[in-house]
């Protein structure tokens, strides 16, 4: 729980069972950093696509699956989407910044 330990002090000591549980499914998690907004998918609870989900600058917990790309949780507790060739382009024109592993 490293990683949860440094984010927890991101967020001010709280804890909530949600970020929990997303940080303990298959994946790597990570703290985020979005420097300039941008739109990512939104899925469906049955997992097909259902559109965009805009992502506004700030730090967000991620989890990043090689299979299936990264996952953003918004505060809102909806997650947004974005490819592995998406992930990478953004990381590479600074958008979206890698805080914590």
């Amino acid at each position: 729980m490293q990683f949860f330990d440094t984010y927890q002090e991101t967020i001010g000591g709280k804890r909530d069972d949600y970020f929990i549980q997303f940080e303990l499914v298959r994946g790597i998690a990570m703290q985020v950093h979005v420097n300039k907004g941008f739109l990512g998918r939104r899925h469906a609870i049955d997992g097909s696509d259902s559109g965009f989900s805009p992502i506004t600058p700030g730090d967000y917990l991620a989890r990043f699956d090689p299979n299936e790309g990264l996952s953003i949780l918004k505060s809102t507790g909806d997650a947004s989407y974005l490819k592995l060739a998406q992930f990478e382009e953004k990381v590479a024109m600074g958008v979206l910044v890698v805080i914590a592993i």
